[in-house]
């Protein structure tokens, strides 16, 4: 996941202007095992992310508005639409297709909702997973990236 170019150049700005975010640096200091070099690269990359996602925020959130406000109104609009042609058909057999139109499309509009809710919790449950491993240094990347630099020797005991 890489962020926009755009706001790389705004984090390097913030960088050099002096500010520092010890959140940030903290991490990309222990991503880079004390290279300094390389943990300003891990530190701009980590501050243009949350910069991106920053910026984007309101943009989702209206999205997600607009999908909750869209399949309330469309359902409304089903009900409302099936509930009068309902008052109108004399004939049974058509007040039951009706019926059952109106019920698939309610079920359709609650399965689609909680698939939403399913997919945004999964979404914050690895999100907090990435962070977890991400903070805990002998996780599987932590251990593989001190391996690759040289760092840490294979041991089939851990």
């Amino acid at each position: 996941m890489g962020a926009d170019k755009a706001y790389y150049g705004q984090a390097l700005r913030e960088m050099e202007s002096g500010l520092r975010r010890d959140d940030f640096w903290g991490k990309a200091y222990a991503r880079a095992g004390g290279d300094a070099q390389r943990a300003k690269a891990i530190y701009l990359d980590l501050v243009a992310q949350h910069l991106e996602w920053e910026a984007t925020a309101p943009e989702r959130e209206r999205l997600r508005q607009l999908t909750a406000d869209g399949l309330a109104t469309g359902l409304q609009m089903t009900v409302t639409g099936g509930a009068l042609l309902f008052a109108f058909v004399k004939r049974w057999t058509i007040r039951l297709a009706i019926l059952g139109v109106i019920g698939v499309t309610a079920l359709l509009t609650a399965v689609y909702l909680y698939e939403q809710h399913k997919r945004e919790e999964a979404e914050k449950a690895a999100m907090e997973q990435k962070r977890r491993l991400d903070n805990n240094p002998n996780s599987y990347p932590a251990l593989l990236e001190r391996y690759t630099r040289g760092q840490e020797s294979w041991s089939p005991s851990r």
